[in-house]
């Protein structure tokens, strides 16, 4: 299930530690280790770390030309 545009637009931009995490009272919460080979991909480098590269060793995405 997705939330919709304007439930999701409404939604503060907060992150998960301060909207979340901080407001939980001592032993409300759990930490459950996760393995899953998740990388944060936050920057234009990163991106272009993991993603397919054509034979020159560009990234191309979307409606481009090539």
């Amino acid at each position: 299930m997705r939330v919709g545009r304007e439930a999701f637009a409404a939604c503060p931009a907060d992150s998960i530690d301060y909207a979340v995490m901080e407001k939980l009272a001592v032993g409300d919460g759990v930490v459950i280790p996760f393995a899953a080979g998740w990388s944060d991909v936050g920057a234009w480098d990163r991106s272009w770390q993991i993603d397919g590269k054509d034979s020159d060793g560009n990234v191309l995405r979307g409606d481009v030309m090539g």
